[in-house]
């Protein structure tokens, strides 16, 4: 019996350590998760834009129909064309390249970039319309940033703290 008190001790003891561990290790990877899906979103936006040879587009979006600016943690749109070449920010079906609706509340994706919170366009050099940084964060204390500039290749710097 004082074995099985002992063992139980030792058992509790190790889950109250390694519980917290876990919880983070689950917070980093849900972190790294998003920003590598966001990441091969841009790049096969630019890809897309310099095979067709037209302008490709990405914006955020909370249905996949259309654009709704700075909601980049709902989901977004990839297309071809640009923001101005629609009507009431709804994207033509046949114009839409990728819908991706984000599947985590606890993910959120924010600039205080104002052209970026409305959209990533990529014209036909695969050169980017504008510079910019967005936020991939799961708490504060667990973000990364994607960066762009004017060439078109996204560069995503982790700032996590262990």
């Amino acid at each position: 019996m004082i074995e099985l008190i002992a063992v139980l001790a030792i058992l509790a003891l190790t889950l109250l350590i390694g519980v917290p561990a876990l919880g983070n290790a689950v917070e980093k990877q849900r972190l790294r998760s998003a920003t590598v899906e966001f990441v091969s979103t841009i790049r096969m936006a630019r890809q897309e834009a310099i095979n067709r040879n037209t302008v490709v587009t990405i914006c955020p979006s909370l249905d996949g129909r259309a654009c709704l600016s700075n909601q980049w943690s709902s989901g977004w749109i990839v297309f071809t064309g640009t923001l101005t070449t629609m009507s009431n920010n709804a994207i033509p079906t046949s114009d839409i390249l990728l819908v991706k609706q984000m599947t985590s509340s606890r993910v959120t994706i924010a600039t205080t970039n104002t052209q970026l919170q409305k959209a990533i366009t990529y014209k036909a050099s695969g050169r980017s319309s504008r510079n910019g940084t967005l936020t991939i964060s799961t708490s504060p204390d667990n973000e990364a940033k994607v960066v762009f500039n004017i060439l078109g290749r996204p560069k995503v710097e982790f700032l996590e703290n262990s």
